[in-house]
């Protein structure tokens, strides 16, 4: 049975290295991504990511503890990190 790996990586500067042994190994992963770092800087990344089929995963868009959020302030989270990486990327997160 083939592992599956995931990164809560955000989108860092570890990501294109993450990418890499990935790539050399033909391996893919699943990317929680924090909407916040969704931007036009890194959208290669998010692009190189589906184009290699890894997954990529909704992580709220602060990253923030949301232990004192109200399901209002949870859902808004998530949905602004969807509309992000669906805006960059083109395909909306499966997780």
């Amino acid at each position: 049975m083939a592992q599956k790996l995931a990164f809560d990586d955000g989108h860092s500067n570890v990501t294109p290295l993450i990418l890499d042994v990935l790539e050399e190994n033909g391996a893919v992963g699943t990317f929680f991504l924090v909407g916040n770092n969704v931007t036009e800087e890194t959208k290669p990344l998010l692009k190189r990511q589906m184009d290699m089929g890894c997954e990529v995963a909704n992580h709220s868009l602060t990253h923030s503890s949301m232990k004192n959020f109200s399901a209002k302030e949870v859902r808004a989270e998530i949905e602004a990190t969807t509309a992000k990486i669906i805006a960059m990327g083109g395909n909306e997160p499966k997780f």
